[in-house]
C-alpha cells in the first residue's frame, strides 16, 4: 500500500468525560474518527483503527478512557486512513524479528527430529515389560494404578 500522506497527532479525548461514565470510552472513539477525519480531510467511514489504538482507549474500562492519545495518521491513494498508536509501528518490528527467529528455532528443530533414528523405546525382555506393583500397563511402557471400586450401598 502506497501511502500518500503520513501524520503524528495527540488527540485530545478529555471531551468523553462530559458524558455518562459507562458511554466515555465509545464516545472517546467516536471523537478520535472524528478528529482524524476531519485533519486528513477524509470521511468518517473511510477512518481505520488499528487494535493498539483501540486497546488504548479501553484499557482501563469504558469509565476511564485516556485524556489523550498520540497516533500517527497514513492515508492512502484511495483515501483510506490507517491510525496507529505512536510508537507501534517499531514494536511490530520487535514482534515480527522475534517471531521469524521462532519459526527458523522450529524448523532446525524438526529437522533434528526428522534426522534422529526411530528406534523402539520399550524394553525387548518380557520380564522387564511386566509391572512390579498391581496395576495395568499402557502401551508406553507407564505404569497406572487400578482404581478402587466404589464401597457397596446397602
Amino acid at each position: 500500500m502506497a501511502e500518500e500522506l503520513e501524520r503524528i497527532y495527540t488527540i485530545p479525548l478529555g471531551d468523553a468525560y462530559a458524558k455518562p461514565r459507562v458511554k466515555r470510552a465509545k464516545v472517546a472513539v467516536k471523537l478520535l474518527r472524528s478528529f482524524i477525519s476531519r485533519h486528513m480531510r477524509a470521511g468518517e467511514g473511510s477512518v481505520s483503527l488499528s487494535g493498539a489504538v483501540n486497546s488504548a482507549i479501553w484499557e482501563s474500562g469504558m469509565k476511564k478512557p485516556p485524556r489523550k492519545l498520540k497516533v500517527i495518521a497514513n492515508k492512502d491513494k484511495e483515501g483510506k486512513v490507517k491510525v496507529t498508536l505512536a510508537g507501534e509501528k517499531e514494536e511490530q518490528a520487535k514482534t515480527t524479528e522475534q517471531a521469524s527467529k521462532r519459526k527458523e528455532e522450529k524448523k532446525k528443530k524438526a529437522a533434528a527430529k526428522k534426522e534422529a533414528p526411530k528406534g523402539k523405546s520399550e524394553p525387548s525382555n518380557a520380564k522387564d515389560s511386566k509391572p512390579e506393583a498391581p496395576g495395568e500397563q499402557t502401551k508406553d511402557g507407564k505404569q497406572e494404578a487400578k482404581k478402587a471400586s466404589p464401597p457397596a450401598k446397602k
